[in-house]
């Protein structure tokens, strides 16, 4: 099955459906990487960029910006995992 969520990467897509849902539940990236059977240096840079993302959505949405405008744009998540 073709993963649709993450482009140049050899993670199956039910791998990587159950990777964010192990970060959601705040469980380490070395003990997700044990339970999906998935290397733990892919693991880890999927776990930074989750991190990167949501930090990115934080700023995009914060109502405080220094122009006075609220910024609230709903984009989907698309995380790129590989090289």
């Amino acid at each position: 099955m073709k993963n649709k969520h993450v482009i140049c990467c050899r993670i199956s897509e039910n791998k990587f459906r159950a990777i964010p849902r192990l970060f959601c539940l705040d469980i380490k990236a070395c003990e997700v990487a044990r339970i999906t059977s998935v290397s733990g240096p892919a693991t880890s840079r999927l776990y930074t960029q989750i991190r990167q993302h949501i930090a990115g959505q934080c700023e995009r949405r914060s109502p405080a910006t220094p122009d006075g405008i609220f910024h609230w744009i709903a984009r989907p998540i698309i995380i790129w995992a590989g090289r």
